[in-house]
């Protein structure tokens, strides 16, 4: 599926901030550590700090459970924090703003697919034979061999009724396209559509939603309550933060579970949008595909349903799609129901990401399932260097080294202020051991940045290709199963000789670093291929040394180290 921007990190963020201001800021004499030492005759006791922590924890929790209830939630923690004032002086009032961030993600609206992005193209790799190669990139899509076609592309319509299964026709369902009111296109790129509108047939039963999630809430709701038994067990205020934190959590779990079964019942009772769609029937999910009116693009997304039949019978095959018919708007944070040869399909979520992607109406398929199963070039997605002149003309990918670097500095000062801060709340600030724990937290992770990051890259010819990967180095000659493909996540993967290779490709940062995409770098490594098995002789497959540490990762990490320690020791 497609991403998009997730606003609810900003929550989380903002937390975060606040209590690196708190801890950092010039004079502070009541840090959030030294809560069983107030900052003066007026400040508050520890345990109104421990809550004031929590209340300030759970929401950056809450919001990836339920946005509603994650803004009362810090709402209440801005609330708490100006009446019991905790001894924090002008800070005490950040909270106000931390209230207002998670109010303003509650009210955000998913972002709606875009309009043939770059990187927009479905992973359908499951769809296609790779078995030669040892890949499979998605194991949730399978195909429907059930019917015999002389075309092994060619959809399936099991009612004999509709030979057109581009155009079904829903007069059965009772539908009157003169009654109906207009409803917006998917995209704003796309000219209004008269969609028609009916009333979803009643499930034979309500799925029960939410289940686990509400066993979830009843656990944290009892650990809320042993935290807080443990707080009056031992005296030690420390367990309130977390007795809150969990209550935050099972509170969520219980809004989001009551939002969805009234979202699901408002799904049946009340007339929705209705579109032609394919889709691929599996057990307890749905891959749907509903075209645009030009027939050239179609949105995609996933929906989990609450099935206890599917038309799948688990054998691989050659890729179908069935039609069916799709009730509600496709969009992310909406509920949709889908009927498939009369039966309807009852979704237990609402849906997910979704992605605009190139459409092929003759098969039913998105046009890259063709593409990747035969190995096609896209001439668009190729650079004006990509054109091999000669066999043995080497091409190199790698991150770009401007977000390669950044990457690597969030996750090596991330992990080593998390390191800081936890050692500080154990009390071993400044301390040799501290000093120790943090060093080598920071090391862990600026090698972890540097190997996933830095160090990988993948250079290739005609001849074959070499990767320099996470752990060690792949030389390969390309071979007739050979096959290179990408998912909607920065990654490529290549089957090429006995080893498969995933190679990260995120989307490129800054503008003009030169770093190919995902489509590109595929394009350019299908087109080597084609030029290997063109004829003539071919060169070695090309040799890449691993990279050494540069000089200025050790002074990032001693300079992250040093700055930590002396933070929180002070």
């Amino acid at each position: 599926m497609g991403s998009g921007v997730r606003v609810q990190h900003l929550v989380p963020a903002a937390a975060v901030l606040i209590v690196l201001i708190i801890v950092a800021a010039p004079g502070s004499s009541s840090e959030l550590a030294a809560v069983a030492a107030p900052g003066g005759p007026e400040a508050a006791g520890p345990a109104v700090r421990w809550m004031a922590l929590g209340l300030l924890a759970a929401p950056a929790v809450m919001v990836y459970v339920h946005r509603p209830a994650a803004a009362w939630a810090a709402v209440a923690c801005a609330g708490w924090w100006v009446i019991t004032r905790p001894g924090y002086g002008w800070r005490e009032l950040l909270p106000c703003a931390y209230a207002l961030v998670a109010v303003l993600v509650a009210h955000a609206r998913p972002p709606a697919p875009a309009h043939t992005p770059e990187s927009a193209r479905a992973d359908f790799a499951g769809w296609f034979d790779v078995t030669r190669a040892h890949l499979t990139t998605r194991t949730r899509i399978f195909s429907d061999p059930s019917t015999s076609s002389s075309d092994p592309l060619e959809p399936t319509d099991p009612d004999p009724a509709h030979p057109d299964p581009a155009h079904p026709d829903l007069s059965f369902r009772g539908l009157d396209p003169n009654r109906a009111p207009a409803h917006p296109r998917l995209g704003p790129e796309h000219p209004a559509e008269e969609v028609r509108v009916a009333r979803p047939p009643q499930p034979a039963a309500w799925p029960s939603v939410g289940g686990p999630a509400a066993g979830l809430a009843v656990a944290a709701l009892a650990g809320a309550g042993a935290f807080v038994a443990q707080t009056l067990r031992t005296g030690a205020p420390a367990w309130l933060a977390a007795a809150v934190v969990a209550a935050g959590v099972g509170v969520a779990l219980l809004a989001r579970n009551r939002a969805r079964r009234r979202a699901l019942h408002e799904l049946f009772s009340a007339e929705q949008p209705v579109r032609e769609a394919r889709v691929v029937d599996q057990l307890g999910y749905l891959h749907v595909l509903v075209p645009t009116p030009d027939g050239r693009t179609a949105v995609e997304f996933g929906m989990d349903t609450a099935d206890t039949w599917s038309t799948w019978d688990g054998e691989p095959g050659d890729p179908r799609t069935r039609p069916a018919t799709l009730y509600g708007e496709p969009r992310p944070g909406s509920w949709c129901a889908v009927e498939v040869d009369g039966r309807v399909h009852v979704p237990v979520e609402p849906v997910g990401m979704t992605t605009l992607i190139t459409y092929d109406p003759e098969h039913g398929l998105p046009q890259e399932v063709t593409d990747d199963e035969e190995q096609l070039v896209d001439p668009d997605a190729l650079l004006g260097t990509d054109h091999l002149e000669t066999p043995d003309e080497m091409h190199e990918h790698r991150i770009s080294p401007v977000r390669a670097w950044c990457t690597v500095a969030a996750i090596g000062l991330g992990a080593t202020l998390a390191a800081a801060e936890g050692m500080h709340l154990a009390g071993f600030a400044g301390d040799w051991p501290s000093v120790t724990v943090v060093a080598v937290v920071a090391a862990a992770a600026f090698e972890f940045g540097w190997r996933s990051q830095l160090r990988q890259r993948l250079r290739w010819h005609a001849g074959g290709v070499v990767a320099v990967g996470f752990r060690g180095v792949v030389r390969e000659p390309w071979t007739v199963d050979s096959a290179a493909v990408h998912d909607d996540e920065g990654a490529v993967t290549l089957t090429v000789g006995d080893s498969v290779v995933t190679v990260p490709a995120p989307p490129p940062w800054p503008r003009g670093s030169g770093q190919r995409n995902c489509e590109q770098l595929v394009a350019a490594l299908r087109d080597a291929r084609m030029l290997a098995f063109a004829g003539g002789p071919l060169p070695p497959p090309p040799s890449a040394s691993v990279p050494h540490r540069p000089l200025l990762l050790v002074a990032a990490w001693a300079v992250t180290v040093t700055g930590a320690v002396a933070l929180f020791a002070s």
